[in-house]
């Protein structure tokens, strides 16, 4: 996809699932890809995938939640590429679902600290890197939880997801003159391996309330945050993009 190859870009929760996803299209567009995850193993080893399809991914195992662990990854990408060109906020978790009235402050605090707080440390300093070019392509993972309030039991992954579309425009505005675009891409229930081992009835169930009536394919989801890093991309500015079979729109 154009203005993709060469570039260098950062992805966090890039080890498992949709981010794993993310990184190989990355790689096979061309660019050098660098993964930021706990997940050690599985990061290395998407990693060593990745790089047989386009030399130089690595794995920079941290947590969002740290700041000295993401300014860490920010100074390995300095020495290595002296710039970061696309950043992909991907981590986050759901937490189980937990009844409104019976939700825990730390239930509260791990989905809000790693969905909320996570990209809003990490954008800083992805934003400070890219700056030093005036160039630079952040996206943010949200979910069709930050559109719609309609999940049952998961009242503060929706709250988070919510934030997170907030940042995502409040920030985009800010840097719209600055040569940086950033947007966020909000997927529906994915075919992901940990969705594909539920009960086939529970996956029916998750497909059924789609207007598409199927999970959401994650190379769907994978390619349109490389459009959002794209030359084609250039005047969208604080979009949330759907990527949920229609689910939002009933």
């Amino acid at each position: 996809m154009k203005g993709i190859k060469n570039g260098v870009v950062f992805i966090t929760g890039g080890e498992n699932g949709l981010g794993a996803a993310i990184s190989k299209k990355f790689a096979e567009e061309g660019a050098k890809v660098v993964i930021f995850g706990i997940d050690e193993i599985n990061g290395n080893k998407v990693a060593e995938e990745c790089s047989k399809l386009n030399e130089g991914a690595m794995f920079i195992k941290g947590n969002v939640t740290n700041n000295d662990d993401i300014k860490n990854a920010m100074n390995i990408i300095k020495d290595k590429y002296g710039k970061l060109d696309f950043a992909v906020n991907n981590a986050g978790v759901t937490g189980g679902l937990k009844p409104f009235g019976e939700t825990a402050n730390d239930h509260y605090d791990l989905i809000m600290n790693v969905n909320v707080k996570g990209v809003f440390l990490c954008m800083q300093n992805e934003l400070q890197l890219m700056m030093e070019n005036k160039f630079g392509k952040i996206v943010n993972v949200s979910s069709e939880a930050g559109t719609s309030a309609g999940f049952e039991g998961l009242s503060v992954y929706v709250g988070s997801k919510h934030a997170v579309n907030g940042l995502t425009k409040a920030a985009a505005i800010e840097y719209a003159t600055k040569g940086i675009n950033i947007n966020a891409v909000a997927p529906g229930t994915m075919s992901t391996p940990l969705v594909k081992a539920f009960p086939q009835e529970d996956q029916d169930k998750l497909a059924a309330i789609r207007p598409s009536n199927r999970l959401v394919n994650v190379d769907s989801v994978a390619n349109t945050v490389v459009y959002l890093c794209s030359d084609y991309s250039m005047d969208m500015v604080g979009t949330i993009i759907s990527v949920d079979g229609g689910n939002t729109i009933k």
